[in-house]
């Protein structure tokens, strides 16, 4: 199963170029989950994914611009309520390893101005307390279910600074260990990071608790290459992650 998550940075409409030219992509890579940020409606994996997003907006949109779609090629069970329903939507989904609870997000970057008079790291800090009390909530409510985390979380979770903050990167770090997850794109797993030779750090994140994570392999990568990444395209790199079943038979 892949579970992969790309910032599309806005495209206006699903039959823009920009449009047509982020679904090349999104299609190539063959996911089974997509948590799509600063997307639109139209902009779609496949006739063969059902979608849910985010409603409402706190700034200027497009007709059918959302901040967070999540597509799935599996059966979506029912939409769970969240603290930030603009921003954040969550559903949960019937895979063929067992229920999954996919939460998906934008956080606020260091410029965002629409929490004034909170600014920078103490907007961050303030928003992500928010949507960490539904990652409880959420996981306390549903124990038999896998969590996942995903989206443009605007920090990065590297040794050396990226982007984001050096508290805004402690507060991640914390509640993902407290809720018992494993972010698939940091560390030994951050691509991003690999690619550009530590010149950037994944800052879009796939974080998967850890009862799911103890039971499968994990393999991830990022695209496009670092030449393509271009205002014409998206300024985000793409992250997915394969979780491959352990067969503790053989």
């Amino acid at each position: 199963m892949r579970i992969a998550t790309w910032n599309l940075a806005r495209p206006t409409s699903g039959d823009s170029a920009k449009a047509k030219l982020l679904m090349e992509h999104i299609k190539r890579d063959c996911s089974d989950i997509w948590i799509l940020t600063e997307s639109h409606s139209d902009v779609s994996p496949g006739s063969d994914f059902e979608m849910r997003s985010t409603t409402g907006s706190d700034r200027a949109q497009s007709e059918g611009e959302v901040w967070t779609a999540i597509w799935c090629r599996f059966p979506i069970v029912r939409e769970l309520a969240v603290v930030d329903p603009i921003r954040s939507v969550c559903v949960e989904i019937a895979t063929p390893d067992g229920s999954l609870i996919v939460y998906g997000t934008v956080l606020p970057w260091l410029a965002d101005t629409w929490f004034d008079p909170l600014r920078g790291a103490d907007a961050f800090v303030s928003v992500f307390a928010k949507q960490a009390t539904d990652w409880t909530r959420i996981q306390a409510e549903n124990p038999d279910s896998g969590f996942c985390i995903a989206g443009d979380l605007n920090q990065d979770l590297a040794n050396s600074h990226y982007c984001g903050s050096r508290v805004g990167r402690t507060a991640l770090r914390d509640a993902i260990k407290t809720s018992g997850l494993n972010c698939l794109a940091s560390g030994e797993f951050d691509r991003v990071s690999e690619l550009t030779e530590g010149r950037c750090s994944a800052i879009d994140h796939n974080c998967l608790s850890e009862s799911w994570t103890s039971r499968f392999r994990r393999s991830s990568n990022v695209w496009p290459g670092e030449s393509e990444r271009t205002s014409s395209l998206s300024d985000h790199f793409g992250v997915w992650v394969d979780i491959e079943t352990i067969d503790y038979t053989r």
